[in-house]
């Protein structure tokens, strides 16, 4: 299991997960346990379904009612092999997206894929789905006016007078064990003087 791109905090929210399970004597640690953790603490994701218009407490509800029909009766728990399937992709997928503190997003978009069916489910009753979540976080990284996402088939000429310093090029980006490769776009000139503007305007602030 490779969590090299798991922050601090996204760890410890895996270890509260597994815990949740192991306190509650479950016979597995499922990724639906990740799902409770997440809705319980993570003030992204509650922001997240408040912009969806979902509401957070019956899908924690529902997902606690689907986690209490297991068996509970384990002296040790064991954990379930789609969860570490699922964490191996979350990790590929936060190299891809940028976006700063969003980690628990991705984590919320993995749960809604093929990866683990029943949290999928669960997600798909109260309107999420993955491309929704998709689309969701690549809005979130193109907030920033410095570094963007695109995931459309583009040559150079597309990026002409663009003002941001780069575009990450998610159709050719390639992860393996201990490599990145990425692929960015950008308009050297155009994008080198809004830096130089937004230093301009950063001095000024400060004089």
């Amino acid at each position: 299991m490779n969590l090299d791109n798991f922050s601090d905090k996204l760890r410890i929210t895996v270890d509260v997960a597994f815990n949740y399970a192991k306190d509650n004597r479950f016979n597995y640690f499922y990724p639906i346990h990740i799902l409770i953790i997440l809705l319980q603490d993570d003030n992204l994701i509650s922001k997240t379904l408040k912009e969806l218009k979902v509401n957070k407490q019956a899908l924690l509800d529902e997902s606690i009612k689907i986690s209490n029909e297991q068996n509970n009766n384990a002296k040790e728990t064991q954990v379930q092999s789609n969860v570490v399937l699922l964490l191996n992709k979350i990790n590929d997928q936060i190299s891809k997206y940028k976006a700063n503190n969003s980690e628990s997003l991705i984590v919320f978009m993995e749960l809604a894929s093929d990866i683990s069916p029943v949290t999928k489910k669960t997600l798909n009753k109260f309107g999420i789905k993955y491309e929704d979540l998709k689309n969701f976080l690549i809005q979130k990284c193109e907030q920033s006016k410095y570094v963007q996402i695109n995931d459309e088939s583009l040559v150079s000429l597309d990026y002409a007078k663009k003002s941001s310093s780069a575009y990450i090029d998610i159709q050719w980006l390639k992860v393996s064990e201990n490599t990145v490769k990425i692929v960015l776009w950008y308009d050297n000139e155009w994008a080198y003087s809004n830096r130089v503007l937004d230093l301009a305007e950063q001095i000024t602030k400060k004089s």
